[in-house]
């Protein structure tokens, strides 16, 4: 990420948390699930989707 400027919020997240990984992204067949893995090893989810079915 590279910010527009120095006061938008991707800029106030990298002067947070410094460089790093922001977001990734990949499928899943229950997502709740697979948020409840997460925090459960530490990982901290800044959001959460709600599960829709198309």
């Amino acid at each position: 990420l590279q910010p527009a400027g120095n006061e938008g919020v991707m800029a106030k997240f990298l002067e947070k948390r410094g460089e790093g990984f922001h977001h990734i992204c990949y499928e899943v067949e229950d997502i709740n699930a697979e948020i409840a893995s997460l925090k459960a090893a530490g990982i901290e989810v800044l959001s959460e989707a709600k599960q829709e079915i198309y």
